[in-house]
């Protein structure tokens, strides 16, 4: 099961799942395009240029300026989604919506047949270095983290592609 595969499986009434294809050779828009058609209508499509080889700069940006919700998180066609992800990360960030602006969570590692393997965190020396780390690059890795798209807006998120080739869900 792919990425987008699994983001449809929970059907919120108030979420918004957009698909943003950069010119990837792994069938994922074609994936999409089957998902749309046969189980979610409401799944958004759209492509965007592949500029920088190793960078999902362009998909993210095209996403987030045609989306309308308050949070996003990015997930890639080798993540996979537990069923309750977006409930559990909702139930967090309901708590205290004025409060948090960037939500992490663990990162399980599942085989092919979804098998738990293990889970991966991540430690810091304390809080500043998170937040040194969290805007100069990506200090975890996503799903993991939901992020409240005001810090977008503001300019606080940059995926630095020039800078940054590589792994982009390693290096935001």
């Amino acid at each position: 099961m792919t990425g987008v595969q699994t983001c449809a499986l929970p059907i919120y009434q108030n979420l918004e799942i957009i698909f943003c294809d950069n010119e990837s050779t792994d069938n994922s828009l074609q994936i999409a395009r089957t998902l749309k058609e046969a189980k979610y209508p409401q799944l958004i499509i759209e492509t965007a240029p592949n500029i920088y080889k190793y960078s999902w700069e362009e998909p993210v940006n095209k996403a987030l300026s045609i989306s309308t919700g308050d949070y996003f998180t990015i997930v890639g066609a080798d993540d996979y989604l537990d069923k309750d992800y977006v409930k559990n990360f909702m139930s967090v960030i309901s708590a205290a919506p004025d409060k948090i602006f960037v939500f992490q969570s663990v990162l399980r590692g599942v085989d092919a047949e979804e098998k738990f393997l293990s889970d991966i965190s991540h430690s810091y020396k304390n809080l500043e270095e998170f937040k040194k780390l969290l805007f100069e690059k990506c200090p975890v890795n996503t799903p993991t983290v939901v992020y409240n798209k005001k810090l977008y807006e503001l300019g606080l998120i940059d995926w630095q592609s020039e800078k940054w080739l590589g792994a982009n869900d390693y290096n935001l």
